[in-house]
C-alpha cells in the first residue's frame, strides 16, 4: 500500500507514516527528473497540505530523520525547483488569458457603443423591428461582456499571490531573470541569458537559485 497514488478520496485512509514516505518519493522524482509529472507535483501538494491540516509536520520531520538514519537523503531545497518553474509558467499561462481577456472586454465595449449609437438614433415609432433587432444585439454584448469581467476578476485573484511576490520579495535581478526566463512565449536557454545580462555563470545560477528558493518559501513549498 506504501506504493499507492494518494488522491483527495483516498488519504483520510493513509497513515501519515506512508504519507510522509510517499512524500519524499515525490519529491525525489521531481527533483531527478528534468520534466517531472503534473500529477507527482499535485499528489505532493496534495500530501503537503493534508498534513499541515493535521498539524502533523513535526511527524513528517521525524520520519525523514529516520528515513537519513536508514541511508536515505532528505529530500532538499532542489525537490520544489520542478514546483516553482511549474508555477511560473502557468502563471505566464494565465497572464496570457487575462491579456486576451481584456481586450475582449475592449472589443465588447467598443462594440456595445456603435451598436447603442445606432439604436438610439433611430427614429422614435418608425423602425420598431430594427429597435428589436439591435436591442437584442446589445443585450447580448452586455451579458458577454459580464462573463468575461468575471472570468477576468477570478484571474485576477488566481493571479495575485505570485505576482505579489515577483513584485515585492525579489531583487531586481531576481525579478529580471525570472520573467526572462519563465515569462516568454519561446523559453530562453540559461546560456542565452548569461549573455544577454552581461553576468558570469556562477553569478546568474546563484540569482536563479535564490530566486527559486524565495518563491517556494513565500508560497508555503519549503
Amino acid at each position: 500500500m506504501r506504493n499507492i497514488t494518494v488522491t483527495a478520496r483516498n488519504i483520510i485512509e493513509v497513515p501519515i507514516d506512508w504519507l510522509c514516505i510517499r512524500s519524499h518519493k515525490l519529491s525525489r522524482w521531481i527533483r531527478e527528473s528534468n520534466m517531472p509529472k503534473e500529477e507527482w507535483i499535485q499528489e505532493l501538494e496534495l500530501i503537503h497540505d493534508h498534513l499541515k491540516k493535521r498539524e502533523q509536520l513535526h511527524h513528517s520531520t521525524h520520519v525523514f530523520e529516520q528515513l537519513e538514519l536508514d541511508g536515505i537523503p532528505h529530500p532538499g531545497k532542489e525537490s520544489y525547483v520542478g514546483i516553482v518553474e511549474e508555477r511560473l509558467r502557468e502563471h505566464y499561462r494565465q497572464r496570457q488569458e487575462r491579456a486576451w481577456l481584456e481586450q475582449r472586454i475592449k472589443s465588447g465595449i467598443d462594440y456595445e457603443t456603435s451598436v447603442t449609437a445606432v439604436y438610439g438614433n433611430l427614429a422614435p415609432g418608425r423602425s420598431a423591428e430594427q429597435k428589436s433587432i439591435v436591442e437584442n444585439h446589445v443585450i447580448r454584448s452586455l451579458n458577454r461582456n459580464e462573463q468575461l469581467e468575471k472570468d477576468l476578476m477570478e484571474l485576477e485573484e488566481e493571479l495575485m499571490p505570485l505576482q505579489r511576490i515577483i513584485d515585492h520579495k525579489l531583487t531586481f535581478d531576481q525579478k529580471q531573470l525570472v520573467e526572462s526566463k519563465y515569462f516568454a512565449r519561446s523559453v530562453p536557454k540559461d546560456d542565452e541569458l548569461i549573455l544577454k545580462f552581461h553576468v558570469g555563470r556562477q553569478k546568474y545560477y546563484t540569482i536563479k537559485k535564490q530566486a527559486i528558493s524565495r518563491i517556494a518559501y513565500e508560497l508555503g513549498i519549503l
